[in-house]
C-alpha cells in the first residue's frame, strides 16, 4: 500500500512540474509575441498615428456624370 502512495505523489510532484514549467514557456512567449506586435516595422516621422473619426453627411460638389469608363470620365 505504501509503494502505491508513493507513486501517486511522485506522479502528482512530476505532473505539476510539467504545469509549472509549461506556464512559464507560455507566459514568455506570449510576452515576447506581443513584444514583437506592438514594436513598428518603420520608424514614421511626420504622419499622424491613431484612429480617426469621421461624422457628418456627404454631399456631391457639383454634377456627376456617369460614362462606360467610370465617373467623371476616369477609369475606376
Amino acid at each position: 500500500m505504501p509503494s502505491t502512495i508513493t507513486h501517486y505523489w511522485t506522479a502528482a510532484a512530476v505532473f505539476g512540474t510539467a504545469a509549472c514549467w509549461a506556464l512559464y514557456e507560455f507566459s514568455s512567449r506570449i510576452r515576447r509575441d506581443r513584444l514583437i506586435e506592438d514594436t513598428p516595422l518603420v520608424k514614421i516621422r511626420s504622419a499622424a498615428q491613431g484612429y480617426v473619426k469621421v461624422y457628418g453627411r456627404a454631399q456631391i460638389a457639383g454634377t456627376v456624370t456617369f460614362g462606360k469608363l467610370g465617373i467623371n470620365g476616369r477609369e475606376f
